[in-house]
């Protein structure tokens, strides 16, 4: 929303619809609070469905009364291609030239047995007119779909821009201040060894992952007596029942964390030995901060029984899918236990070797999913990702056909990008006036 404002100064930007903590921040008035949509899985779904299809159409009517020049998707693509769906039927019924939609974050048809350019025609070409891409792979796929796309670079990056002062050498690298973090909580200087806990934003995350977390930590504190366990969370109530969990545990050395800002949240992840959090975008900040990691993810059987079936991918978390091996420690579903859990984390907190491969595939990675440099980088110097054995299957995305794929300025400073969510903006702008154009003539 920032972004947009910035790059569309010609035009008066109103913003309407459904978003979250800071999307609010920056002026939206949220049609309903996005945790109502925070739903993930087959059976979590279906247990939700009455009150999802509401909100569908909720969206939709208020997307009628608004009748905006654009529309931007995000992410939840279900909830997302419904809703444009309806739109689009009403349009017609009203013989109203509708207006242009964009997705932000394609989806994920590699991950798929039967995931391909055809079905991405097929269900989304009659309904978007631009595919913004946050990896740099998917948009030939959606071209090859017969949908305009672009690549604007992975938005975790956009924490680097958030705490630039703290982003130095690598430009996808920051580097909180856990001296600060430790002070602030009462934790001295002592250099006692802690463990960070991230479990997620939905609420059934956080049903799921808590008790299991609880017993890990229990775990961990064998035969280290001082071990503190970090919880970081999110403002809001699912924060709060976080926090009122967490203080039902009745341990002494353990605190939760509540960052109300970017910088803070790096803050506490330099203060911790090691982190385990559940897979999503809390990995990719891990990695940004180069902590080393261990995934978890927890689901319902039957989500997890289809999940296994229908899925053209071996690993869960990005990292993993990307390197097409795990680089980062995963234990999922029914793997996702306490015992693995700490077997995990004990590894990454005894060994020098496996922490400093991590933070060198984190390296690797991120350069991949950078968004594009604004200007010339110069005499910097390129990175390049081998090839670093034969790829357990056709999708794996950094072990592809040419054995070498070049990943972009990886050591240039990060004055020379521009951020994912100006690239994002500048695309929906360009959109908007090609179709408003088009329809002009």
């Amino acid at each position: 929303m920032v972004a947009m404002r910035k790059v569309a100064h010609r035009h008066t930007v109103e913003f309407k619809g459904v978003g979250g903590p800071k999307m609010q921040q920056a002026g939206l008035t949220s049609l309903f609070p996005m945790d109502d949509l925070a739903v993930m899985g087959i059976a979590e779904v279906i247990s939700s469905i009455f009150r999802i299809k509401r909100r569908i159409s909720e969206t939709v009517a208020a997307l009628l009364d608004f009748h905006p020049h654009i529309v931007v998707t995000i992410d939840s693509k279900g909830f997302c291609h419904r809703v444009l769906t309806s739109a689009r039927e009403e349009f017609v019924t009203a013989a109203v030239a509708p207006p242009a939609c964009i997705q932000y974050v394609a989806p994920s048809i590699w991950a798929y047995k039967d995931g391909g350019p055809q079905q991405l025609a097929a269900k989304w070409g009659p309904v978007i007119d631009h595919m913004l891409c946050i990896l740099p792979f998917e948009p030939p796929l959606c071209r090859a779909a017969s949908i305009p796309a672009t690549f604007v670079g992975h938005p975790v990056l956009e924490d680097a821009w958030e705490c630039q002062s703290s982003s130095v050498g690598h430009p996808w690298e920051i580097h909180g201040d856990g001296a600060a973090f430790r002070l602030q909580h009462g934790l001295g200087h002592e250099a006692r060894p802690m463990v960070c806990f991230l479990p997620g934003s939905r609420r059934q995350e956080i049903q799921r992952l808590l008790p299991t977390f609880r017993r890990t930590f229990m775990l961990l504190r064998e035969g280290r007596p001082k071990l503190t366990a970090v919880v970081v969370t999110i403002p809001g109530p699912v924060g709060d029942q976080v926090t009122a969990d967490v203080a039902a545990w009745s341990i002494s050395h353990a605190v939760t964390c509540t960052p109300a800002t970017e910088q803070e949240r790096y803050n506490a992840f330099a203060a911790c030995d090691v982190a385990i959090a559940a897979s999503g975008t809390a990995v990719m900040q891990l990695l940004l901060a180069r902590i080393p990691t261990v995934v978890a993810y927890q689901a319902h059987w039957l989500t997890e029984w289809v999940a296994r079936r229908l899925a053209a991918v071996r690993h869960l978390a990005l990292p993993n899918i990307l390197a097409g091996r795990e680089v980062v420690p995963e234990a999922i579903f029914a793997d996702c236990t306490p015992e693995r859990l700490a077997q995990h984390a004990s590894s990454l907190l005894k060994s020098r070797f496996e922490r400093t491969l991590q933070a060198e595939n984190a390296e690797r990675i991120l350069s991949f999913l950078g968004p594009p440099a604004s200007r010339s980088p110069g005499p910097c110097k390129q990175k390049r990702i081998q090839r670093s054995g034969a790829a357990d299957s056709s999708r794996d995305m950094l072990t592809e056909e040419d054995k070498v794929i070049e990943t972009g300025v990886a050591e240039c400073p990060i004055t020379l990008y521009e951020r994912p969510s100006m690239v994002a903006a500048r695309a929906i702008l360009h959109c908007f006036e090609q179709k408003h154009y088009a329809e002009v003539l």
